[in-house]
């Protein structure tokens, strides 16, 4: 079967729309295509100059970093994003790297606490 997506008119499998519970055949108007590119043009636009960066510097992080992740080192931002998560220290504001947006999200879920992460990299070398 086949959809023709709302953003660009083009008909295409029904694979390449996001599947959702709702709408024709299960699948959403645009396809995956437009509609990553209409959420990651959405996450651009607004998000870098909250941390005091540029795109420049963006980029620059990105390509310093070789195009993964400053931890795990994957070369997907995940969680159907389409941007890096730019990671900062809470109480100075400083940027620190562009994460996943696993990695930034188990950052965040540690409290940027060296000493649970210390714990818990203990409790995964035991076990």
């Amino acid at each position: 079967m086949t959809k023709t997506c709302t953003i660009c008119g083009e008909e295409k499998e029904l694979e390449e729309f996001h599947a959702m519970k709702t709408g024709k055949h299960g699948r959403h108007s645009q396809c995956k295509v437009c509609s990553n590119a209409k959420r990651s043009q959405r996450t651009k636009d607004a998000r870098p100059s909250r941390y005091g960066i540029t795109w420049d510097d963006y980029d620059r992080m990105l390509k310093e970093q070789d195009g993964r992740c400053a931890i795990c080192l994957k070369d997907d931002p995940g969680m159907g994003r389409g941007v890096w998560s730019i990671d900062h220290d809470h109480e100075t504001g400083k940027v620190r790297g562009l994460l996943c947006g696993y990695c930034n999200t188990a950052l965040g879920k540690f409290e940027d606490n060296i000493a649970n992460l210390t714990r818990a990299q203990a409790y995964l070398e035991t076990r």
